[in-house]
């Protein structure tokens, strides 16, 4: 017990670190999916060794339409960027995630589900992103960021209703679950201010 009450004050003070930095994770520029260190060191990743790793399994790789799909940070998106060591734009596709950790809207964090086809053609299927006033976010085929014939977006766009169920019923459990967590973040926090020993049990 008293090396659980000796550490309460540092643990206070982490706490206080945790609040502040989510703090300055609202005020971000809304529009910016990746800053531009992020841009580079993906840039850096790609051409280096990545393509290295590509070329020693299939020579000649990077000489064709080079598509990258990871799951990172809570921004879905779909680009194209011209990188050094491939002979055409490297598409990119980012799945984003589920989490919310922020209480206020931050319009550019969501969720993708990444669907490839037999031929490597590749679509983003958004299914949702946080949206102002808690609104349901009807999900949809992302462009695709290539600009070129894409048989598998085509096919998605045309077979997919999402102004039927059960896209309805999915956006709006969507909504509410996103407006759930904004709402009880500041008393999560704030409990774990409040009571430290909850938030991070030690034994005696």
């Amino acid at each position: 017990r008293v090396a659980k009450k000796a550490a309460t004050p540092a643990l206070r003070r982490a706490l206080g670190a945790v609040a502040g930095r989510a703090t300055k994770l609202e005020r971000h520029t809304p529009g910016a999916v990746l800053s531009d260190d992020a841009v580079a060191g993906l840039g850096r990743y790609l051409s280096g060794p990545l393509r290295s790793q590509l070329e020693g399994e299939h020579a000649g790789a990077s000489a064709s339409q080079v598509t990258f799909v990871f799951g990172h940070t809570h921004k879905p998106f779909e680009r194209r960027d011209d990188l050094d060591g491939f002979a055409r734009p490297v598409a990119m596709f980012n799945t984003g995630g589920w989490v919310v950790d922020t209480s206020t809207v931050n319009e550019v964090q969501g969720a993708a589900a990444i669907v490839v086809d037999e031929d490597g053609h590749v679509a983003s299927l958004r299914l949702y992103n946080q949206n102002d006033g808690g609104q349901p976010s009807t999900v949809f085929v992302a462009a695709d960021p290539t600009g070129g014939p894409n048989p598998l977006h085509d096919e998605l766009s045309r077979a997919l209703d999402f102004d039927a169920e059960p896209w309805i019923s999915f956006s709006l459990a969507v909504a509410r679950a996103v407006r759930q967590r904004h709402e009880a973040l500041p008393k999560i926090i704030n409990h774990a201010m409040v009571d430290p020993d909850r938030a991070q049990p030690t034994a005696d």
